[in-house]
């Protein structure tokens, strides 16, 4: 069969050919009736939290704060934020935050691309810095000792508005809601405490109930004082779905049901090879991209491998990964070290979780990692435990002949919240297209 791959922000296909009986099945995200643009739109206008909320401010002529999540997400800000402004009107004061987190500040054209060129232009649009400590005010602690440090604009606003997205997460279950806070808009050291909690075995892809990272995200939200979030359910070809407006921790839980309903899905058993592509916007760095090699970890056979092709236009984005992976090789640590190391602030919270959850891969090598990628290195491939490849079907032929074993691809793996049942159980998606072929 030809399977084609979304690739570079879903601008481009790859192609590759896999022997009919080579196929173990082809996983996609299920289908859902996209929402017309004008309707949302009208939605979100004539919401009645939303007009009451920012009524209030324009009765004391206050100021808004209006955070929108950034380039990695495919949230469609540039066609939403026009009609809060609007709403708004020249009453408010409003500041418009692009909350990237500790992500770095994208090329122009990928910013132009989320927010479209007048909000770019225009001069209530601050770029958060994580970094710069006089920039943020200190709101409180979570009950996890998470310090609650929030940019200072949004912090002095006389409310709140986040828009986001929701999609499964490996760190925080499901991103939007809160997250728009934190990391979104919120202080280093407060982003790399939450982030330490990666370690907790109650942390995982889909996971809501007694997820303490997730817990202390939502808390950390309404300490900081977030009123209201605009969160969207996205289509992989960017479609809205559906579109959840409110209180944000109930209203987030209502976007997780259909998020939910069209992401997850379960395979019969897994594979000796696993061909994953982010897909939509998450090949855009190779940050985003590890999220296709959670995915494909849960389906994919120890001794098997997994072949993640992925764009990486950005790069890495990740240099504390590179760096830390250098150091559990020259230094050759084990599980219990790299533990210590995160516990002790020794490293950077979040590229020692990940470390430490993929051990088995990234040091261990239980399952081999292909990668193929126009813009990253061969150096830094190797570095982070990828095999490079710049071909997509000598990466899958190889992968092939090396483990004679077939192929379980995942198109849209930073998306798909795939996993393989219990033994003794097979769960049918009944929203997912899932593809499985017979054993020969």
């Amino acid at each position: 069969m030809e399977l084609r791959l979304p690739y570079d922000l879903a601008r481009r296909q790859v192609c590759v050919e896999i022997p009919d009986e080579k196929v173990a099945g082809v996983v996609k995200p299920g289908r859902a009736k996209t929402l017309n643009p004008e309707t949302v739109k009208r939605l979100v206008r004539e919401n009645p939290y939303l007009r009451r909320l920012i009524g209030e401010v324009k009765k004391r002529r206050g100021r808004l704060s209006i955070l929108v999540d950034d380039h990695t997400r495919p949230t469609p800000v540039k066609d939403i934020l026009p009609v809060l402004l609007d709403m708004a009107g020249d009453e408010v004061d409003v500041r418009i935050l692009y909350a990237k987190g500790t992500h770095d500040i994208p090329p122009r054209w990928l910013l132009e691309r989320k927010l479209g060129r007048d909000v770019l232009n225009d001069t209530r649009l601050i770029m958060h810095d994580a970094y710069k400590f006089e920039d943020h005010i200190f709101k409180g602690v979570t009950r996890y000792g998470t310090p609650v440090w929030i940019n200072r604009e949004a912090a002095e606003a006389d409310a709140m508005i986040g828009i986001g997205s929701i999609f499964p997460s490996e760190v925080a279950g499901f991103t939007g809601g809160c997250k728009i806070v934190l990391p979104g808009i919120a202080f280093w050291s407060s982003i790399n405490k939450n982030h330490m909690l990666f370690i907790s075995p109650s942390v995982g892809v889909g996971r809501l109930e007694g997820n303490i990272l997730r817990m202390d995200i939502d808390e950390a939200g309404l300490i900081a004082g977030l009123d209201a979030v605009v969160d969207f359910v996205m289509g992989v070809d960017d479609g809205i779905l559906g579109v959840f407006i409110g209180k944000p921790v109930e209203t987030h839980r209502r976007g997780v049901k259909l998020c939910e309903k069209l992401y997850k899905t379960s395979v019969a058993e897994k594979a000796k090879v696993v061909l994953v592509s982010p897909g939509g916007t998450e090949d855009l760095d190779l940050v985003q991209a590890f999220k296709a090699v959670f995915t494909a970890d849960r389906v994919c056979e120890d001794g098997g491998v997994i072949v993640l092709v992925a764009a990486c236009p950005l790069g890495t984005q990740w240099s504390e990964l590179e760096e830390f992976m250098e150091t559990v090789r020259v230094k050759k640590l084990d599980r219990a070290d790299i533990l210590r190391m995160v516990v002790d602030s020794r490293v950077e919270a979040l590229a020692g979780g990940f470390v430490y959850r993929l051990y088995h891969i990234l040091v261990e090598g239980r399952k081999k990692l292909y990668l193929v990628s126009d813009n990253i290195s061969w150096k830094t491939a190797e570095t982070l435990g990828f095999k490079p490849f710049r071909d997509v079907q000598e990466a899958v032929d190889e992968a092939i002949e090396e483990t004679k074993g077939r192929v379980l691809a995942i198109p849209y793996a930073a998306y798909n919240w795939v996993e393989k049942p219990p033994d003794g159980y097979f769960l049918t998606a009944t929203t997912s297209s899932v593809l499985l072929r017979a054993q020969p």
